[in-house]
């Protein structure tokens, strides 16, 4: 029989432990330590909606690998109730995060490992809960300034990237994808307008088409321009930095074994 490492915080009884060991190997279980149900209240329809499982681990716990099995349940459990799971190291400042996706459903939302700001990581969580901006007020008592402008989204292209180049030789592509948005009971489906420049267009005009299921990372660019009426249009596009086509091999070592 394994030791039962010695219970530090005495908010639970470690005799638990000890006594399901004694309940066979065919009843197993592990103890995923730190995780927060992160949940929002649905007013309209007047209930809780689950945005996402997070495991925390403080900056001075030992390293952790994906292939552990609190997190091969944690990443289960996601599956499960088809919401995101992630894995989250933090410093004890609260300064800094690393963001690391443990499901499919957490891929959805962010593509690979990620490091982030106390803010990028509350902006990321507000935007969990499909909320697009945090309050002023939360933004103050964290004392930092809103200036993030990263974009994740997970869907099908409406058509096929088309390659063209500037008159300086610059690669671009312009193309369009459709979002299912995320806890909607019913299915609701966003378009977006997307650009791609350089490698990423050249690339993507090689190997997408219309269909093509990609996981997307960019920044929302606003532009102006008067019509043939003499109004004055605001258009808004995502223009993509990074991309990755949904369940497609890794072109990189298996995350589950890099250490975090």
């Amino acid at each position: 029989m394994e030791r039962v490492t010695p219970e530090r915080t005495l908010w639970r009884d470690s005799g638990i432990s000890l006594r399901h060991r004694l309940w066979g190997i065919a009843c197993r279980a592990t103890d995923i330590d730190f995780v927060l149900v992160e949940y929002f209240f649905d007013g309209k329809h007047n209930r809780i909606e689950i945005s996402a499982l997070i495991e925390y681990k403080n900056e001075y716990a030992p390293p952790q690998r994906l292939r552990k099995q609190q997190y091969q349940v944690l990443g289960a459990l996601g599956n499960k109730a088809n919401i995101p799971a992630f894995a989250v190291r933090y410093s004890s400042d609260f300064s800094r995060f690393k963001v690391v996706p443990v499901n499919p459903q957490a891929k959805e939302r962010l593509l690979s490992r990620t490091d982030m700001t106390e803010l990028e990581y509350v902006t990321f969580l507000y935007g969990l809960r499909g909320l697009p901006l945090v309050p002023q007020e939360v933004i103050d008592a964290i004392g930092g300034v809103n200036i993030m402008n990263k974009v994740t989204l997970s869907g099908n292209l409406t058509r096929d990237p088309e390659v063209r180049y500037t008159p300086s030789g610059k690669a671009y592509a312009r193309f369009g994808i459709a979002v299912n948005r995320p806890y909607s009971k019913e299915k609701v489906t966003d378009f977006f307008n997307l650009t791609a420049w350089d490698k990423t267009a050249e690339l993507l005009g090689k190997f997408a088409k219309k269909g093509s299921r990609l996981l997307i990372e960019g920044r929302l660019q606003t532009s102006k321009y008067t019509n043939k009426d003499g109004v004055e249009v605001t258009s808004v596009e995502v223009v993509v930095e990074n991309f990755e086509f949904a369940g497609g091999k890794k072109d990189k070592p298996d995350d589950d074994d890099t250490p975090f």
